[in-house]
């Protein structure tokens, strides 16, 4: 499966940055999906669950409170109120 680049991003810091196969989040829209060659996308983030599966397979969830989640040109960037992901 193919991987794109991925930064999750807050106030305090680098949740993570690398390469990723998915990332899920609640969105205020509802769940959102993201894989590689996802059309460009911007949407505000709501609170909820949020799941990376990263490119050797594994997978790590937490959860997610505010902010704005984007993809442009291959790459997304998910720019949190507060984030806390355990593996």
């Amino acid at each position: 499966m193919e991987t794109f680049h991925l930064q999750i991003l807050t106030a305090e810091g680098t949740v993570y940055d690398g390469p990723a196969l998915s990332l899920t989040c609640r969105t205020i829209c509802g769940d959102v999906s993201i894989l590689a060659r996802h059309c460009d996308y911007c949407t505000a983030v709501g609170e909820g669950r949020v799941s990376v599966r990263f490119a050797d397979g594994t997978k790590a969830s937490g959860s997610c409170a505010g902010g704005i989640l984007a993809v442009f040109g291959g790459e997304c960037r998910l720019l949190a109120g507060e984030c806390r992901i355990a593996s």
